[in-house]
């Protein structure tokens, strides 16, 4: 299964109005010289996906905003559970904000959940390949994840996606709501007992991954059965208009989900092998290899998850599905 891009924006974003989660966003920019013209780049960006949500919801009365700083009071709710009304709200630099001002973000996304309106978040977060080759030699930061939020803000989003191309970008078919059969919600989609228990393998396996960071439970968290399970049947319904839940499906969704929030080793002090013998400097000496195949293979895949979709795909091609 060869490693491609992140999801695209159009159908993850069709996908998160459906099941009221948080995305993930990354957008390719380029080192500025300046501040200024970084600040201007940051906005553009910003603007163009606030442009591309309200050209896909016109009519369906979302608001859509950016949000350039984090209220210390957080957002304005209502206990009226009668307003129907979606906003959905972008951070630029989500990986940027301070503890203090994620901590906040936490919040407002927990609210959003029980109070009204129903805001869902778009973290944006920029990405620049040429400065993948500048870690060559730091191995530590080589591996590091290139989401650098803290783990508890990280894990209320639900997955990463990448920018739309152009021609989804001026497509003048794009349609706001993905068809499904007899208009059924992704709720009514049939999930197997033996499914439950293939994600739950899989979660397993990845918790016990050599490249993961065991004592994190390699960033596989409690809620993810959950998610990948709804995920799983809006695969099953929009893309492969199916009303039951299939192997393949679970295998795009935990493709499209755990990238995002699996924590991989970053060095030898991390391993717990090295507790039963291994050697530090070839557990060092094999991390070095597989940091440099992961600089070279994320500039050329465009994926800047690429070591962290790579070992959710071995773990796919380890784990035997149910028949």
């Amino acid at each position: 299964m060869a490693v491609g891009k992140l999801p695209d924006f159009i159908s993850c974003l069709r996908f998160m109005m459906a099941a009221r989660k948080h995305l993930v966003y990354f957008y390719s920019m380029k080192e500025s010289e300046s501040p200024t013209s970084g600040q201007l780049d940051i906005e553009r960006q910003a603007t163009l996906l606030k442009n591309i949500v309200e050209r896909l919801y016109l009519n369906e009365g979302v608001n859509c905003y950016v949000l350039k700083n984090i209220p210390q009071e957080g957002l304005p709710t209502y206990n009226d559970q009668t307003y129907t009304g979606v906003e959905i709200v972008i951070i630029p630099q989500v990986h940027t904000l301070s503890k203090d001002e994620q901590n906040v973000l936490v919040r407002m996304m927990m609210a959003s959940q029980v109070l009204r309106p129903a805001r869902l978040f778009i973290g944006m977060i920029s990405w620049d390949t040429t400065k993948e080759s500048e870690m060559s030699g730091d191995i530590e930061l080589a591996l590091s994840s290139r989401i650098t939020s803290e783990d508890w803000l990280k894990h209320k989003f639900w997955f990463a996606c990448c920018e739309p191309n152009e021609n989804e970008l001026f497509s003048p078919l794009m349609e706001a709501t993905p068809e499904s059969p007899a208009e059924l919600q992704y709720t009514d989609v049939h999930v197997n007992r033996s499914i439950h228990r293939y994600i739950l393998d899989v979660m397993i396996h990845l918790r016990m991954h050599k490249l993961v960071d065991t004592t994190k439970g390699g960033g596989v968290h409690t809620s993810a059965l959950r998610d990948v399970l709804a995920l799983s049947q809006l695969i099953a319904l929009y893309r492969f208009k199916k009303r039951f839940v299939t192997p393949e499906h679970v295998k795009l969704a935990c493709t499209w989900y755990f990238p995002l929030h699996i924590e991989i080793l970053k060095a030898s002090t991390m391993d717990a092998s090295v507790l039963y013998g291994s050697r530090p400097e070839l557990v060092e000496g094999m991390l070095k290899c597989i940091a440099d195949v992961k600089l070279s293979k994320t500039v050329e895949t465009e994926n800047p998850l690429f070591l962290e979709t790579v070992v959710v795909q071995d773990v796919l091609n380890k784990v035997v599905p149910p028949v």
